[in-house]
């Protein structure tokens, strides 16, 4: 039923999805560490123990010492990066991209490099090499730009921020990030919660910044504060700027075209293989479906979605998803499921990641 969806995302992410996870502790995740760290001698089941970014419940989990976890990967000239982030008492995290974990050696005995070294001890740059990291944050962020000169001194510098940041403090522990890049147009924009906190232009962005490395870091140490990201997607952008919450009227649905600009509002009255009909004040379209991005309904005829029952299962999808139902066994390798809204299914099982029998939302953590 119509009143049960918010949103239509016919080609949400772009035409690849480059990664998603995290699913198995044997993924490609690196554990880099400040520079002022001083290591110490401890056995290999210490060092498993106390590592301070963990992969658990398909999340990563951060409690602990500072530290910043990284994956290798491609990124293509357009790209997105959106995760969940849960974190307490304003313990942040920071995102970091493009880093080539090349940090150059110095000359010990030059007094400015030393010096120019020691000042910037804890910066990332300093073990991320030539980088860039944005502080995450639900009302504001700030963008760090990693560098070296050739004689290896280290350059650290703030990018301007073009939107102001607002003063309001989210009570939520869990927000949405949807990180944006352009690399041949130097334009980073950082979303959160649909809203845009942080949008950037760096113009040597594809010259500077050529590092293949994306992670998270955090600065602080406080064992009872935690840090959480789960959901991370990494796919091709399609260059369309718009927040979501742009999109989004109590009236009218609205559809968004691929290119990133021209919207149209009014009532869905259909959707065939071919088109989105709309019904606008002035007229009825049928919109080529290959030509539309992203449909949203209008708010005031959704409903809330019910809650979810003691005995209720959800099943997480590969690449995408979960649905929520009572679970039972089927033919031929099928589960039953058993949803409030679609009513029963099938579901074949080879593409199910997960049962969670608790809400995964959460990350199994209880935060403050």
């Amino acid at each position: 039923q119509k009143d049960q969806i918010s949103d239509i995302n016919v080609n949400p992410l772009g035409k690849k999805i480059i990664y998603r996870g995290p699913f198995a502790d044997d993924e490609p995740w690196e554990l880099k560490y400040p520079a002022n760290r001083v290591a110490k001698d401890v056995s290999e089941e210490e060092k498993e123990k106390n590592k301070p970014w963990k992969i658990k419940n398909f999340s990563l989990t951060h409690q602990g010492v500072p530290a910043a976890i990284l994956m290798k990967t491609e990124f293509p000239d357009k790209y997105r990066v959106t995760f969940n982030s849960y974190s307490s008492q304003s313990y942040y995290p920071t995102i970091a991209i493009m880093a080539d974990l090349k940090v150059p050696e110095f000359d010990d005995k030059n007094e400015e490099l030393v010096k120019n070294r020691n000042r910037y001890r804890t910066s990332l740059g300093n073990y991320l090499g030539t980088s860039l990291s944005l502080r995450l944050h639900p009302s504001n962020s700030t963008l760090t730009q990693h560098s070296f000169k050739e004689d290896g001194t280290l350059i650290q510098s703030n990018a301007t921020n073009m939107i102001r940041g607002s003063s309001s403090r989210s009570t939520q522990s869990k927000i949405f990030y949807d990180l944006r890049v352009d690399k041949k147009a130097g334009l980073i924009m950082l979303f959160a919660d649909k809203k845009n906190v942080g949008q950037w232009q760096i113009n040597a962005l594809s010259e500077d910044y050529k590092g293949d490395y994306f992670g998270f870091n955090m600065q602080y140490s406080h064992l009872s504060a935690k840090s959480i990201i789960s959901d991370i997607v990494v796919a091709n952008w399609n260059g369309i700027k718009d927040s979501a919450i742009s999109l989004e009227n109590d009236q009218r649905d609205i559809v968004m075209l691929n290119n990133g600009t021209d919207r149209y509002s009014g009532k869905i009255t259909g959707i065939t293989e071919a088109t989105i009909d709309l019904k606008t004040a002035y007229s009825e379209l049928a919109i080529p479906k290959n030509q539309v991005s992203s449909i949203t309904l209008a708010r005031k005829g959704s409903e809330e979605p019910p809650a979810r029952g003691k005995s209720e299962v959800t099943v997480r999808f590969y690449g995408t998803g979960k649905i929520t139902g009572i679970i039972s066994k089927a033919d031929d390798g099928y589960i039953s499921l058993e949803s409030k809204i679609l009513g029963k299914i099938k579901i074949a099982s080879e593409f199910i990641t997960s049962f969670e029998f608790v809400n995964m939302d959460h990350a199994y953590e209880t935060f403050q």
